[in-house]
């Protein structure tokens, strides 16, 4: 009766330590994501904010309106690296970094 007591109750030791290390780990890889999630809309951000410095000086050179500089540009990206063309906005971006803070 003690050996199966005893084997009951180091079962539910064992147990207990899984569900708390499982735990523990979802945890940390949330924070993780959060963080990432954090860094990747400042970038977003930062990024958006480079695109309108170098859209206004392309513009003075080429004679083009800001806004034609930028479409040409983002289809550049879109077509030639196969990326999604780029529409976030420094806005979208922060709600999102807000969300995830």
């Amino acid at each position: 009766m003690e050996i199966t007591s005893g084997v009951f109750a180091l079962c539910g030791a064992i147990i207990g330590g899984l569900f708390t290390c499982l735990a523990t780990k979802i945890g940390n890889d949330k924070e993780r994501a959060n963080k990432n999630i954090r860094i990747l809309c400042d970038q977003v951000s930062a990024y958006h904010k480079l695109e309108e410095y170098y859209k206004a000086e392309v513009s003075k050179l080429n004679n083009k309106t800001e806004k034609t500089v930028m479409e040409e540009m983002r289809s550049k990206v879109q077509e030639i690296e196969s990326f999604e063309r780029p529409t976030m906005t420094v806005n979208q971006a922060n709600k999102i970094k807000t969300k995830y803070s």
